[in-house]
């Protein structure tokens, strides 16, 4: 590895999958912020062996982007939703790179699926700017944020 930043895909030149509707959600001078805080979470995310939140799964971080079964960084409640909780790291959920793409800005509800489900059990849930989200208490998530 390189560098702690060779699996950004949002740093890469903008061609092939990562053209078209994509952008960077986090840009500006709170860039390099969330690039750190990205770094220092994966760093805990590989010392707890940390399972992708969404199907959890583990995960093997030894793969790298594009792999859809590499870590990325998840925002639990995404940031088109909240910005104000892109840099926080209670936000931040470990996952596989296909499966948060799959989630897109929905809300978790029971082995990944989008919240709002009949089977689903009755987790916790919050109310972000008109959006309820629910998290799972089994694994572990703060929720000093709610």
């Amino acid at each position: 590895m390189d560098s702690e930043y060779d699996d950004t895909p949002e740093s890469e030149a903008k061609s092939g999958a990562w053209s078209g509707s994509w952008r960077r959600r986090i840009d500006g001078p709170d860039r390099n912020t969330y690039r750190v805080l990205r770094a220092q979470f994966r760093k805990q995310c590989v010392a707890s062996h940390a399972v992708c939140h969404i199907c959890e799964g583990g995960i093997d971080y030894s793969l790298r982007h594009p792999d859809p079964m590499a870590w990325e960084l998840d925002h639990f409640v995404p940031v088109s939703v909240d910005e104000s909780l892109a840099l926080e790291s209670a936000n931040f959920r470990a996952s596989h790179s296909q499966h948060n793409r799959m989630r897109g800005a929905g809300a978790i509800g029971f082995s990944g699926v989008v919240a709002g489900g009949d089977d689903e059990p009755e987790w916790p849930t919050a109310v972000v700017n008109g959006m309820t989200v629910r998290y799972n208490p089994e694994l572990g998530i703060p929720s000093e944020i709610w």
